[in-house]
């Protein structure tokens, strides 16, 4: 049986191309492609995120220096939003400042080791590092556990998915393994503190729902 394309799924005006009075015919961009949107770059950082932590892996990495995709991780967060909120939309905008929030701070300390690195890095990495936590959102929410079950839980998610992140800084800048600008050796630990309190944020607001 043949898979269906992504035409086939997708709606078709989201390949429409519309040229405007000043642009040379054929090369205006599809809608996807204007919005940089690569649903086939979703699907491999969403795979690298799931099986990454737990192997050893070569040390390749879906982000570098200058990545800047948003939509990829706006999605998973928003998707985590819903999941987790049971369709209160009205509580999904907190969930969307503290991803901004925390992707700000750890932008900002990285900058005192890597000045040149872009923001995007930071809502990219931190946007997807949130994607272990929807299973474990999800088992919270169908079993209806607590106490114990519920705390050891979280405490997987949250370890699952801060180590994500790690990963995916310390591999796609080389932390730890350079010398930095000062001479002196740059510290991963430091982007520790604001990813774990953004995990446990997102872990905490299972119980909350609970």
């Amino acid at each position: 049986m043949a898979r269906p394309r992504l035409g086939d799924v997708l709606p078709a005006w989201m390949f429409d191309v519309e040229e405007g009075p000043d642009e040379v015919p054929g090369e205006a961009l599809p809608l996807l492609e204007e919005l940089e949107i690569d649903f086939n770059l979703i699907l491999r950082t969403v795979a690298w995120m799931l099986v990454r932590p737990w192997s050893r892996g070569d040390g390749s990495t879906p982000f570098n220096e200058d990545s800047h995709e948003f939509w990829g991780p706006f999605i998973v967060v928003l998707l985590y939003g819903i999941v987790l909120l049971g369709g209160q939309f009205r509580d999904l905008p907190w969930v969307l400042v503290i991803w901004l929030c925390a992707s700000g701070f750890v932008h900002l300390t990285l900058r005192l080791q890597r000045p040149q690195v872009v923001m995007g890095l930071s809502f990219a990495i931190l946007g997807y590092s949130v994607i272990p936590l929807i299973p474990v959102a999800l088992v919270l929410l169908v079993t209806r556990v607590r106490g114990l079950p519920l705390t050891l839980l979280q405490f997987f998610g949250v370890v699952w998915s801060s180590r994500c992140a790690i990963l995916g800084f310390t591999q796609s800048l080389k932390l730890g393994a350079v010398e930095g600008a000062a001479g002196r050796r740059d510290r991963p630990l430091l982007l520790l503190f604001p990813i774990v309190l953004m995990e446990l944020y997102f872990a905490s607001l299972v119980s909350a729902r609970n």
